[in-house]
């Protein structure tokens, strides 16, 4: 991966991902606390309006229990004396004053065994045979004077309006015997006193049974109603709870406790708190806000931040990676520009000085190999007159010694050319003229062997005009006469021969077929060609430097040999037509 997609990758894993998670766990944190804070508040409220409900039905039972048990109730149930109804009306005024003062009770219902009824009101009532038809008596039946409660689902036959209906059986305070039946009917206005001053912001409160039926809420029309919620499922598991869901299309905060105040000891109640999501997290609004905008604001500074400076310092890696592996190739002109930053202009300063130092050592490098090669192959040229002229000089001995006037002269003659061809100023010459070199010096050495080897030339009329270095044939034909001449073959003879190749560079082979040269001696003699050392073969040594100094390491010699079967010596040379000076 490249280095600025690592930085920018870096970027967004170690800086806007730790920001963003941070954000969200925070706005998280806070409404979890919120929902929990609200729940744990709503909770509280529903156990104080469920302690004043507890209270209402208290007061209703205290009251029923005075009525059932007064002796004015009792004489009418058994005498059926409407008058003493009238004295307990009036004896108990402050009583009744009261409930009636704070609309608690709507009406008074007293049945007798012997199917007499009485009510406060003046209305119509339900007769006691139709009464002994009902569930409601069935249950007072059974409760055996302890008080039941009807709730507003469970209406009373013939009632027109919202009420909670309180019923208990008359007992003989003397002998148990049932006398009639008392009912109370609660007026539900007291249940909206207690719901509608406790919970503001749109909250919906409710009391329900444990089928899901509303039993009461303030709004009346939504009585008897069934609350379609999953909560409904779930009550059986728990007391009290909380829990975030949709009601009415409504985001909404759901609290929920038991209560047992209307049937104590039978299926439980629940009083419900639904507050919309929208009133309870202002306050998560609030913080989500502050750090949406906290969160985009560190985002913003840090792109900013890889804007205006990590971007620069990738871009300057980027260029100075790029002038590196310029340099690398052998672009030694490569250079960073400048820049604003002063960290930044210093180290490309230091690389711009570092490129031209680095150019300044390669061309003294450079030159000073010149003239050292130059220097060495003078010393090698030096090297190779002086022996050459030595063996000339002792075939020219010899012939003195043997003194024939005529063979003296033509190795005299060519002695003359072969030291002007030595003494050539320039460092390459034609291959003709080389050509013509080597013949000399072969001219000469058949004299100094009497005559006992021949020579053939045969090289590409298209190769004559090309340059090559001066005197390498004559190294290659000596070797020959020294390595592969033997009195013992008559028929030695030396094949040079040349050619341009596949490749298009030149080649010249001088080739004998001698004695051969076996294995080992052929490895000792191409390591020291190598390594350009004198040793066993001084004058290929020779050659061999000279040909890889001037061209390069890619030319030079190849020695091919098999013991008594011949030697052949190649060397390769790039082809141009005019001397280098």
């Amino acid at each position: 991966m490249a280095l600025h997609r690592k930085i920018y990758l870096a970027f967004v894993v170690f800086i806007l991902v730790p920001i963003s998670l941070l954000g969200i766990v925070s706005y998280r944190l806070s409404y979890a606390a919120i929902k929990e804070k609200v729940g744990q508040e709503t909770l509280q409220t529903l156990r104080a309006t469920d302690l004043n409900i507890r209270n209402v039905v208290e007061q209703a039972d205290s009251f029923s229990g005075y009525v059932i048990a007064s002796e004015e109730i009792q004489s009418f149930l058994k005498h059926n004396n409407k008058d003493s109804l009238l004295d307990f009306y009036y004896q108990r005024q402050a009583i009744a004053g009261i409930l009636y003062g704070q609309n608690a009770l709507d009406d008074l219902i007293l049945y007798s065994a012997g199917g007499s009824d009485y009510h406060f009101m003046n209305g119509d009532i339900l007769p006691f045979r139709d009464f002994q038809q009902t569930d409601f008596y069935r249950r007072m039946l059974e409760a055996e004077g302890k008080s039941v409660w009807l709730p507003p689902t469970e209406r009373y036959p013939d009632q027109k309006k919202w009420s909670f209906m309180l019923g208990r059986t008359i007992k003989d305070t003397l002998t148990l015997k049932n006398l009639g039946y008392l009912i109370l009917e609660i007026n539900i206005k007291r249940f909206d006193d207690i719901f509608l001053t406790r919970y503001p912001d749109g909250s919906r409160e409710l009391l329900m049974d444990s089928k899901g039926n509303i039993l009461y809420e303030a709004n009346h029309d939504n009585i008897g109603k069934r609350l379609e919620l999953p909560i409904v499922n779930s009550l059986s598991s728990g007391t009290e709870g909380t829990l975030i869901d949709t009601e009415s299309g409504q985001k909404s905060l759901i609290s929920y406790i038991t209560s047992d105040s209307l049937h104590p000891g039978d299926a439980p109640y629940y009083l419900i708190s639904i507050k919309p999501w929208s009133a309870v997290s202002k306050e998560t609004d609030y913080i989500r806000n502050t750090t949406v905008w906290l969160v985009g604001f560190v985002i913003l500074l840090a792109v900013l931040f890889n804007f205006l400076y990590v971007r620069q310092i990738v871009s300057f890696i980027i260029q100075l990676l790029a002038r590196m592996k310029k340099i690398e190739s052998g672009n030694l002109n490569a250079s960073m520009p400048e820049y604003r930053s002063v960290e930044l202009s210093r180290l490309a300063y230091g690389f711009n000085r570092m490129s031209n130092r680095l150019r300044q050592l390669v061309e003294e490098v450079r030159l000073e190999q010149e003239h050292k090669r130059k220097a060495q192959f003078q010393v090698l040229q030096n090297q190779i007159n002086p022996h050459f002229l030595y063996n000339t000089l002792e075939s020219v001995n010899a012939l003195a010694l043997m003194n024939h006037q005529k063979p003296i002269s033509n190795i005299v003659i060519n002695l003359g050319k072969l030291l002007r061809s030595s003494i050539h100023a320039d460092d390459e010459v034609t291959v003709n003229h080389e050509l013509n070199h080597v013949v000399s010096y072969i001219e000469i050495q058949k004299v100094r062997f009497d005559d006992r080897f021949s020579y053939k030339i045969d090289v590409d009329h298209a190769l004559l005009d090309h340059h090559v270095l001066k005197l390498v044939l004559q190294p290659l034909v000596e070797n020959s006469l020294l390595r592969g001449y033997s009195k013992k073959k008559p028929d030695f003879s030396i094949h040079i021969t040349g050619g341009i190749n596949a490749r298009g560079d030149g080649y010249l082979r001088v080739q004998d077929n001698g004695t051969g040269i076996d294995d080992d001696t052929l490895q000792r003699i191409l390591q020291q060609m190598s390594a350009a050392k004198p040793g066993l073969v001084h004058g290929l040594s020779n050659v061999q430097g000279r040909l890889r100094m001037w061209y390069g390491d890619t030319y030079g010699l190849m020695i091919c040999s098999h013991p008594h079967e011949g030697t052949a010596i190649q060397l390769n040379f790039p082809l141009k037509r005019e001397a280098a000076k």
